[in-house]
């Protein structure tokens, strides 16, 4: 008993022996330490998914609100640069080109995601009445090589942010020449998530579409959704998500899709049987 305390007597007398300097050292470097553990423990917690397979949640509008054409000029998007290498303006009645510039950051529009620089890159705008369902914008430049952008499902009055879909760089010698359209868009066609039909739980990567009818239900059942980003669509990309089985009546599709995130995309449409 009496070592265990010259022991500990010892350890307290060495503490007190410390320059105030060192003690001092300890202390701020025990409160340093103290905080990063609380901030790693911060970040852990945002990384984690919201809802899970097992508990997803109910569906939550995430459709960006509409802007002028002020107000997108003037938008912050995260990574793109004003460059004018064609001009804005309307290129149907249907579409527009609000920005153009350059893009460093994920390319989305392979799905790869792969890290870019530079990439040729146009903000568009569906000015029509109904969604445009796909559309093909190019680009020739003074070298023969010609600059594509492909835009998939983008709804009335809404904008989206589409890279070339080659990646292609741009080049301070390049000279590009006026840009062509080809556009796909059905006036009468209805696109629509049914949801008097299916209710719709989601989690990070997981789309669930429960059979709310009283009768079986055939496939194949395909869902499509957008990215955004900064307040506008990211990427002319659209993801689908296809699958073949029949439900029955409280039955449940479930598409685990590495690409859906709750917070991050924007259910579009369904189609089914």
């Amino acid at each position: 008993m009496n070592q265990k305390k010259k022991k500990a007597k010892k350890k307290s007398s060495a503490f007190a022996s410390m320059s105030r300097a060192k003690r001092a050292a300890l202390a701020v470097g025990g409160a340093i330490l103290v905080a990063a553990l609380i901030v790693a423990g911060y970040f852990i917690l945002r990384e984690k998914p919201i809802g899970s397979v097992e508990h997803p949640i109910d569906r939550v509008d995430t459709t960006p609100a509409p802007m002028s054409d002020t107000e997108l000029a003037s938008l912050h998007i995260d990574g793109f640069s004003d460059l004018d290498f064609v001009p804005r303006g309307q290129l149907s009645d249907k579409l527009r080109i609000a920005r153009a510039g350059v893009y460093s950051g994920k390319f989305v529009e392979d799905g790869n995601d792969a890290p870019v620089e530079q990439v040729l890159t146009l903000v568009l705008t569906n000015t029509g009445d109904a969604m445009i369902e796909y559309a093909e914008i190019t680009v020739p430049t003074r070298s023969g090589e010609t600059a594509l952008f492909k835009l998939s499902c983008l709804p009335a009055g809404q904008s989206a942010l589409v890279m070339e879909s080659a990646a292609m760089a741009h080049s301070d010698a390049a000279d590009y020449g006026a840009p062509g359209l080809n556009l796909l868009s059905i006036p009468d066609k209805v696109f629509s998530l049914h949801e008097d039909t299916f209710s719709i739980k989601v989690a990070d990567g997981v789309i669930n579409f429960v059979n709310n009818t009283q009768s079986r239900i055939n496939g194949p059942v395909s869902v499509c959704y957008k990215a955004i980003k900064d307040g506008i669509y990211f990427g002319g990309i659209a993801y689908r998500a296809t699958l073949e089985n029949a439900v029955e009546p409280g039955g449940v599709w479930q598409f685990l899709t590495a690409h859906y995130t709750v917070a991050g995309c924007e259910l579009l449409y369904i189609t089914y049987g």
